[in-house]
């Protein structure tokens, strides 16, 4: 704490307004508060009068287990200006009702809070969007968030924020994207090393979104679920190195909708760590070291997949029917195609070309293999193939009747193998 900071209680008045005065002059004085005891501002909300573009750092601190209470509905903390920032929040305590409504930050009024160290006890929420929906560049460390209903982080779009060593236990709800406002979207947030234990509720639930991580984190007994994921389309989330703990839902992570994301050494204890069965046609989840710990228990829905084994791609396998007779599917990291040709009639001792075709172009790394199945077991040759250059679907064959009578070649079949992403 700085020598020079100001203490609310320099003020006269209720305990707002001193916390209002002394704000107020911390903001024009540049100079830090310090909370030496509980300020209870019940019935009002503080505003943060920092004019446009003012980057100069507000702090605020405690070495007492000094802060502000509120237990009426309503927030804590506004600002005059849209997207007020650089406040520096340490080892506050923040104290409410649970279901009183109490919010402490709205946003984006106040956008890039750094809170570290601080205590959120019984406060329904902790950031909540409203106006045009999104958190920006919002820090919380060791924090304890307990107690309290709702979500104690209820946003319609979240940029460039972090959740490091947090604890959310004994609330109703963890985290809701609601995906509304004009910056709906996640994008690059993390939410890791945390617990998220003993919610009525769900840990975390989010929408859309790009560059997320969530890792290093503990769940258990959250009864509305986990990690429920609900998405038109989402790019690039990572989910890893998480664990769950007891028994409580069938799945440790719900995949709806279209997902590309990437699921890797988590570990559940009796459930299974992936529900992919709500994910539509295009959606690639890559579970890689995914691991239920003492088995999926007979109770729980059998078409969930209960990790265990090195599974790749547990989105549903589609398979591609143009042209007819070619056939793509996914095995982990490879892509097997075929293409069949059948009632092949050459002379004798006839040379034919024959083509392949495939879904997507021929690869210079492909693997390739032919397999011929002749009516009567006669001798075909195949003396060569080679890609098409005029069409890189294509492969052209080179097959050769060895006897001295008519042939036919009942199924001839390429097999195309390539490993993803493709090259070539």
């Amino acid at each position: 704490m700085p020598m020079n900071a100001i203490i609310p209680d320099s003020y006269n008045g209720s305990d707002y307004q001193k916390v209002q005065s002394a704000i107020n002059d911390a903001v024009t004085q540049r100079r830090g508060v310090e909370f030496d005891r509980l300020y209870d501002i019940t019935g009002s909300t503080v505003t943060i009068n920092k004019t446009l573009g003012n980057r100069i750092p507000l702090r605020f601190y405690s070495n007492s287990n000094g802060g502000i209470r509120k237990t009426d509905s309503g927030y804590i903390f506004i600002a005059s200006n849209m997207n007020t920032g650089d406040i520096f929040v340490d080892g506050m305590t923040f104290e409410s009702v649970p279901g009183a409504g109490t919010i402490v930050y709205k946003a984006p009024s106040i956008i890039r809070i750094h809170s570290n160290l601080c205590s959120y006890n019984n406060m329904d929420t902790i950031v909540k969007t409203e106006d045009r929906g999104y958190m920006q560049s919002m820090r919380f460390s060791n924090e304890s968030i307990t107690g309290g209903k709702g979500y104690a982080f209820d946003f319609g779009g979240a940029y460039d924020c972090s959740w490091n060593n947090v604890v959310i236990e004994q609330r109703e709800h963890g985290f809701i994207h609601r995906e509304s406002g004009t910056d709906p979207d996640i994008y690059n947030c993390r939410i890791r090393d945390s617990v998220l234990e003993g919610l009525s509720g769900t840990a975390i639930q989010i929408k859309n979104s790009t560059n997320l991580v969530i890792d290093g984190c503990y769940f258990e007994a959250n009864t509305g679920g986990h990690i429920i994921i609900n998405s038109e389309s989402t790019k690039s989330i990572t989910i890893s190195n998480c664990r769950h703990g007891g028994v409580d839902v069938p799945a440790f992570i719900v995949w709806n909708g279209y997902i590309k994301g990437f699921s890797y050494n988590n570990t559940a204890q009796n459930i299974a760590i992936h529900n992919t069965t709500g994910l539509i046609a295009g959606s690639e989840i890559t579970s890689v070291n995914d691991f239920t710990q003492y088995g999926q228990t007979a109770t729980y829905d059998p078409t969930i997949i209960a990790g265990n084994i090195p599974i790749y791609r547990l989105s549903p396998i589609i398979s591609k029917t143009t042209p007819i007779n070619d056939l793509e599917v996914d095995f982990g990291p490879l892509r097997k195609s075929t293409d069949t040709l059948t009632n092949i009639s050459l002379n004798a001792n006839q040379i034919k070309k024959v083509t392949f075709s495939f879904q997507h172009d021929v690869s210079i790394d492909d693997v390739i293999s032919i397999q011929t199945f002749v009516t009567n077991n006669k001798n075909v040759t195949i003396c060569s193939y080679y890609r098409d250059n005029t069409n890189k679907k294509n492969v052209i064959a080179t097959i050769k009747n060895e006897e001295s009578s008519a042939v036919t070649i009942a199924t001839l079949k390429m097999t195309k193998l390539r490993l993803t992403p493709i090259s070539g």
